[in-house]
Order: structure tokens, then C-alpha cells, then sequence
């Protein structure tokens, strides 16, 4: 999990206006103060960083918002359950 965290937290921190905490219990919108076409354009980078496509199901609220169901997603699709990616 490690690369797959660093590479997401990466990510995340280019979108970011100041300095973020990332925790599990992170929310993107809550903490770190992102708005929703930051996030749309946040996932289209991590598509393309991993070379996956969020699913439909992915595509809601709650679980764009969550930095734990990011990560999580990510290494589930990227088929590394250490999270290397």
C-alpha cells in the first residue's frame, strides 16, 4: 500500500490549497476543503496515474470523498493488495 498511498497522496496535494493531513478518516471536501470540479478532475488524474476507470458505483458521494475508499478502490483495481502499484 505503500506506492499506491504515496502516489495518491501526491496527487491529492497538487489539488490541495494548503498543507493536508492524511488520515483514514480523511474527507476531501470536509478537510481539505476541495470542491467538485476539483474532485472530477482529481479522479480523472488518478485514472489515468493507475490506469484504471472508476466504476459507476464509485462515482457517488461518499466514496469520492473518503480517502480511504480512494486508496482502498485503487489497490483493489490495480489487483495489489499490498498496494503496489
Amino acid at each position: 500500500m505503500i506506492e499506491v498511498t504515496e502516489r495518491l497522496n501526491s496527487i491529492i496535494g497538487s489539488f490541495a490549497q494548503e498543507a493536508i493531513d492524511f488520515t483514514e478518516d480523511l474527507d476531501l471536501i470536509r478537510d481539505a476543503n476541495f470542491d467538485s470540479i476539483e474532485l472530477m478532475e482529481m479522479i480523472v488524474v488518478i485514472e489515468f496515474e493507475f490506469g484504471i476507470e472508476f466504476s459507476y458505483e464509485m462515482l457517488q458521494y461518499d466514496m469520492l470523498t473518503s480517502y480511504k475508499h480512494l486508496r482502498d478502490y485503487i489497490c483493489r483495481r490495480v489487483g495489489d493488495d499490498n498496494g503496489v502499484a
